[in-house]
């Protein structure tokens, strides 16, 4: 019960922390004055409301599933965790800051606090057990949000053969444009594609693996959506119907096989953090 007390104080920590961040930035105070374009402030205030509605809420339902030691605590925590690390590396790098910005020390703190606690999920999600019939099918599901999120990126990569421009959208902003690049594709592309070939090979790791990565894609990609229906409502130049409707089904898609794949975590609680 020690480890699963700490991994529920972090969880409920990191919510806090989360929540304090987002009513800091422009969302609520603006206290937080990001160096950054009119377009990527607009989608820090859709990132900031979607912490701190949905994540911060979550985070407390996570620390609650590790106190009860229910069996969809680790990958609640770990889906929880990894949005934490992805979006914080980019409020931190992102913005290019000229200058040490007050709020370094909150975010640095909650960067560690995101990998201590999703060390302790992971360690508890190696240990889950799953239906080995739906591995494969769990498989070509990642691959194919592998896909996806490849093909977001195409006209980049194609770009790199001729000397194209970076998006003008993200013109103004090259440096968080190209640690999300970088995120992606040298880190959830390859994770993601990692933990479907295991699978399909029968790795010992690989579930879990893949569990964590089904959970961050349902806990990271609502977030994205959320920034471009703030873009349409705040009718930033760079908004688009097409591309909002696009996100906002492909959220649904992720939160859908995410329920699908974790319902079994879901029935009578038994033990879900243990020592790994």
């Amino acid at each position: 019960m020690g480890r699963n007390r700490w991994v529920a104080v972090g969880a409920l920590a990191l919510g806090v922390g989360l929540a304090v961040n987002s009513l800091l930035g422009p969302f609520v105070a603006d206290v937080i004055d990001y160096p950054l374009s009119e377009t990527l402030i607009n989608q820090t205030i859709g990132l900031d409301a979607y912490s701190l509605l949905v994540v911060a809420p979550l985070a407390a339902v996570a620390g609650l599933l590790a106190l009860r030691d229910h069996a969809a605590a680790p990958v609640v925590v770990v889906g929880l965790a990894g949005y934490a690390a992805y979006m914080l590396l980019q409020y931190i790098v992102g913005p290019a800051w000229g200058e040490i910005p007050g709020v370094l020390g909150l975010q640095l703190a909650l960067l560690v606090i995101a990998g201590w606690v999703g060390l302790g999920g992971w360690s508890a999600l190696r240990g889950q057990a799953l239906p080995e019939r739906e591995d494969r099918r769990t498989a070509f599901v990642l691959l194919g949000f592998a896909a996806f999120v490849i093909l977001r990126y195409v006209p980049t990569l194609a770009g790199s053969a001729t000397g194209e421009p970076i998006p003008e959208e993200s013109r103004a902003d090259p440096t968080m444009y190209w640690l999300i690049v970088m995120l992606d594709l040298a880190a959830v592309v390859p994770a993601t594609i990692a933990s479907a070939i295991g699978l399909l090979r029968g790795a010992s790791w690989a579930r879990a693996a893949a569990l964590a990565m089904a959970a961050w894609f349902a806990v990271t990609t609502p977030s994205v959506a959320v920034m471009a229906v703030t873009m349409l409502v705040r009718d930033d130049e760079f908004a688009s119907v097409g591309v909002t409707v696009l996100l906002v089904a492909a959220a649904a898609v992720y939160v859908a096989f995410a329920a699908w794949l974790f319902r079994p975590l879901f029935r009578p609680p038994r033990s879900g953090l243990r020592p790994g």
